[in-house]
């Protein structure tokens, strides 16, 4: 299971096909209470899905752009 990287910028991971896939940082500016609200509720779903952080934020982000169409 990989992890963030420590210095946020890049990480290797592997894909749903088990193929290397790097993973950029994306930078959002939000009020404090979204950022802490989204990080409790990406934590909660790791917790009750099992799966890791990484996965559901690219799974989040796929969601967000299928949702908006792009």
């Amino acid at each position: 299971m990989a992890s963030p990287p420590a210095d946020n910028r890049s990480v290797n991971t592997p894909n749903a096909g088990g193929a290397d896939e790097t993973l950029v940082e994306i930078k959002l500016f939000v009020p404090a209470h979204l950022q802490r609200a989204f990080q409790r509720c990406l934590l909660l779903v790791a917790h009750e899905k099992g799966g890791d952080r990484l996965t559901l934020m690219r799974d989040m982000v796929e969601d967000f752009l299928r949702r908006h169409g792009c």
